[in-house]
């Protein structure tokens, strides 16, 4: 993709192909950069070759609410870069980030409105209520037979810690450094309240440019992919728009509570 080459990739493909047909195999490919570059000449040849070397294709498209999708790529990446939520947002918005409707259309051109599925990445939308159980339904493997027993997931730190971090990049090497939550993870423990999440954490100004930007997108999946939800379910969840917004007060408190938590943590 970074090269805007695909000879490499087809010559995997072929030999993948060659040894699935003799052996009648599933190939399951999955990386989430198969979302990137869609706009351009490369991202949609890389899956024009996919179309083209197999005969049976299920696409199985998972995308966040935006609201969810935003604060979880802030959380992950953003804070690290110096970039506090709200100007991340803006950010975002500007780049037309995500771009859900563009990988929809995309993959529903390439490989047929019969091969695709676009699946909310939310507890009331999925089988069994979580990620791994519907996965693996959607796919034809009985879950109760696998070993994944419980859904697993990549905790965030609190959304109030990663705004005080982001004042302070240099503490890490680039984005994608997850030394400091290691740390904390090491030293207090996945319950602690470094991890806790924070309902009212997005502003009433933040989730209106949000909805703003993206709302005529949520009705087009809606219309188009996603006819069981709502624009609301796509773009700003029902839960962060019942959520009273946190005052100033109630952030110094949480912060407080944090940093005397891993405070004794280290002292003891």
């Amino acid at each position: 993709m970074e090269e805007r080459d695909t000879s490499e990739l087809e010559a995997k493909l072929k030999r993948i192909s060659n040894r699935a047909k003799k052996n009648n195999k599933t190939v399951l490919i999955s990386a989430e950069n198969l979302v990137n570059g869609l706009s351009n000449r490369v991202g949609e040849s890389i899956h024009r070759l996919l179309a083209s070397y197999f005969s049976d294709i299920q696409v199985l498209y998972y995308i966040k609410p935006i609201d969810s999708f935003l604060l979880s790529a802030w959380q992950q990446w953003g804070y690290k870069n110096g970039k506090q939520f709200d100007e991340f947002v803006d950010n975002a918005i500007r780049a037309g980030n995500p771009n859900y409707k563009i990988a929809a259309d995309t993959f529903s051109a390439i490989y047929g409105d019969n091969s695709l599925d676009v699946i909310l990445l939310e507890t009331n939308f999925l089988h069994g209520g979580n990620l791994l159980e519907d996965f693996y339904t959607r796919i034809g493997v009985d879950f109760s037979k696998t070993n994944d027993s419980e859904s697993r997931s990549n905790i965030s730190l609190n959304p109030h810690l990663c705004s005080i971090l982001s004042r302070s990049p240099h503490l890490f090497e680039n984005a994608h450094d997850e030394s400091v939550k290691e740390h904390i993870l090491n030293m207090a423990g996945k319950n602690s309240l470094a991890f806790k999440k924070s309902q009212g954490f997005i502003s009433r100004e933040i989730i209106q440019k949000i909805k703003n930007r993206f709302d005529s997108d949520g009705k087009y999946l809606v219309e188009n992919y996603l006819p069981d939800a709502s624009v609301n379910d796509v773009v700003v969840q029902p839960s962060t728009l019942e959520a009273a917004p946190l005052g100033d007060n109630e952030e110094i408190k949480q912060m407080l509570a944090i940093q005397m938590e891993l405070m004794l943590k280290l002292a003891k």
